[in-house]
């Protein structure tokens, strides 16, 4: 690429050189050029002076990238000589869970507007103004406008500290420039009995005071009750399921031993990862009462019609966008609730990504 861009420039004159050579041609044959066509081909000159100066931005900017991409496969040739040879139970068991969670650090940075009245459109617009990727000195995955603002995920933690610093003091106050704050995982007990609650009628379901507090000491957590939070419960046969919020400590914990004591009860415990899926669209992130499409979708063959109508053949309609727009090559053969379905996994992967582990 340096090559070429050295050929293309050494074969445009420089500016004084071409105005020698139109100064000669004009001496040589003023009586027979009139004043308007040098004018013109002055005009001539300047753009292709011009035309020249970018072409150097592009190929600066150009080599620059090639410099990032040659230290992004060196960092991950290192990455791969340092991982432990063989397929041994020990080293398998070396790994806590959010590791394999982990598998790409992609970090995330946030930037808003400090003035709450301009729209996120707007940040995007001036942040893409103002900055090309190679001038970043970053590795950037992608960007994304959401709904908390301008998202940019960068490829490490370093890149995102590296950037926000970078930005705070390039953009001042007219801009928020900040990491998204994490949620900390929820776990699914199962099987709690009736007793640890006050009322276990159908109505209300309320926990006895103590529940938390026996939970922690009868489990040896470690931890104050402020790090356990209830969120939801739900009967399930003669038992109830509860689900919990925890610190990333307790999680890796529970994660490891897959059950707890309630009293002497031993409940099944394990992560809970929620997506709302619309009935109507299919799509995830939202209900069926907050749907703006216009038309029903098929979770079974992706047609326009109710699922209870289908008579075709599994096409999940998720996959299907997903190949039609990205050119991707997924598996349709399934339809939309199914948890093998890749366009679910890769909305679970996204998710855990928002989750704080460690």
């Amino acid at each position: 690429m340096a090559d070429f861009g050295e050929a293309v420039f050494n074969r445009i004159p420089e500016k004084s050189e071409v105005r020698m050579v139109s100064g000669s041609r004009a001496s040589r044959s003023s009586a027979s050029v009139p004043g308007s066509d040098l004018a013109v081909l002055e005009k001539e000159i300047e753009c292709l002076v011009r035309e020249k100066n970018l072409i150097d931005k592009i190929a600066n900017e150009r080599g620059y990238i090639v410099e990032i991409q040659k230290k992004l496969i060196s960092d991950l040739e290192d990455k791969f000589r340092s991982q432990p040879v063989g397929n041994s139970s020990k080293n398998k068991d070396c790994i806590s869970y959010s590791a394999i969670v982990k598998k790409v650090d992609h970090s995330y940075l946030l930037i808003k507007p400090a003035d709450r009245s301009t729209s996120y459109k707007t940040v995007e617009n001036d942040f893409k103004s103002r900055y090309s990727p190679g001038a970043l000195n970053v590795n950037i995955n992608k960007t994304k406008l959401t709904k908390n603002g301008l998202m940019i995920s960068c490829n490490s933690k370093k890149d995102v500290e590296t950037l926000k610093d970078s930005l705070k003091s390039d953009l001042g106050n007219k801009f928020d420039v900040c990491e998204p704050t994490k949620m900390f995982p929820r776990m699914l007990i199962q099987g709690v009995p009736n007793d640890c609650f006050k009322n276990p009628g159908p109505d209300k379901l309320e926990f006895v005071d103590s529940f938390v507090d026996d939970l922690i000491f009868n489990n040896n957590l470690g931890v104050n009750s402020d790090d356990i939070k209830i969120i939801s419960c739900y009967k399930v046969k003669n038992t109830k399921n509860v689900v919990i919020e925890v610190v990333p400590s307790v999680f890796n914990l529970l994660s490891s031993k897959g059950f707890v004591f309630i009293g002497w009860v031993r409940c099944t415990v394990r992560e809970n990862l929620y997506l709302l899926r619309c009935y109507k669209c299919c799509k995830f992130g939202h209900g069926k009462k907050d749907c703006r499409s216009k038309d029903v979708v098929c979770s079974k063959c992706s047609g326009f019609h109710e699922f209870r109508d289908c008579k075709a053949d599994s096409c999940c309609p998720n996959c299907k966008f997903h190949n039609d727009r990205y050119k991707t090559n997924w598996c349709t053969k399934h339809v939309a609730s199914d948890t093998s379905c890749s366009y679910y996994k890769m909305k679970t992967d996204n998710l855990k990504m928002q989750i704080a582990y460690e």
